[in-house]
Order: structure tokens, then C-alpha cells, then sequence
């Protein structure tokens, strides 16, 4: 099962660190559910890329591939790499509240 986010893919300038929102973390998932997922069990792929307004617009997709549901919370953190592995552009920003837990099935 896959879930999906959007991200702009252009890089904006950084925020002054003064100016920053604090995002608000919503509670931890009760203790029955499903585990936090973690990189050995996740991969990452690009859905179909949304041009607009001079922007792209990337839907990030996240896919369990473990045996077990597993959750996601937060934000993710992704920078763009070139071939040669060197970062392009600066990181994108986080900003907005985050969302309650995802849990994704296997």
C-alpha cells in the first residue's frame, strides 16, 4: 500500500531562523498500533511530476516494504541529489502543522 505527499520541488529561499514556525507534533499512536516505520522497511519513489506556474509539484511516495503495518508521522526530510551525489539547491522547508499518524499495511 502506498500513501502519497506533495512537495514543491522548487527550491525557495531559506526563512530567517527568527521567522520559523514551530510545528505542532501531534500524540503518539496508542501503544497496540502499528510500529513507527524506519528506513530498512520503507522505500521512496516519485509519483508523476505536476508542472504549474513555474513550480513542479513531485508526490512523494512512501511503500512498507516489510512484512508488517508499520506508522508514519511528521515530516519527511528529502534532499535532492545529482548523480554525482552532490545536494542540488537547499533543502525544502518544513512549515504547517504536521498530520496525525499514517500507518501504511505491508
Amino acid at each position: 500500500m502506498t500513501r502519497s505527499a506533495s512537495v514543491d520541488a522548487t527550491p525557495g529561499p531559506a526563512a530567517p531562523s527568527s521567522t520559523r514556525s514551530t510545528p505542532s507534533v501531534p500524540p503518539d499512536p496508542p501503544d497496540d498500533a502499528a510500529p513507527r516505520c524506519t528506513h530498512d522497511r520503507l522505500t521512496l519513489s516519485l509519483g508523476r511530476i505536476s508542472p504549474g506556474a513555474g513550480n513542479l509539484y513531485v508526490p512523494l511516495v512512501f511503500t512498507n516494504k516489510g512484512t508488517a503495518a508499520c506508522h508514519l508521522k511528521g515530516f519527511p526530510g528529502v534532499t535532492l541529489l545529482d548523480a554525482s551525489g552532490e545536494r542540488i539547491g537547499a533543502p525544502a522547508q518544513r512549515s504547517g502543522d504536521m498530520r496525525p499518524a499514517v500507518v501504511l499495511a505491508p
